[in-house]
């Protein structure tokens, strides 16, 4: 009786290996591509939401004038 199952050598087996390994590679660097083409819009983002945070501190800044500004009165 003979035994159907054949066992490869090592280096087929990596050969299988290699088309999976491929498309990890792929979609790792569309990945990282997009995380870099994307970055520039968390930046600006950013900058607008310091922007916003500036205004409401001065706001709030004028508002405390006044308050004081009355109080004194």
């Amino acid at each position: 009786m003979m035994d159907s199952h054949k066992t490869f050598p090592w280096y087929l087996s990596v050969m299988y290996l290699l088309p999976v390994l491929l498309c990890i590679t792929i979609t790792l660097t569309m990945v990282i591509r997009y995380t870099k083409t994307a970055s520039p819009q968390v930046s600006i983002a950013e900058s607008e939401l310091r922007e916003e945070t500036a205004r409401a501190d001065e706001i709030l800044r004028e508002q405390q004038a006044q308050d004081e500004a009355e109080l004194s009165k």
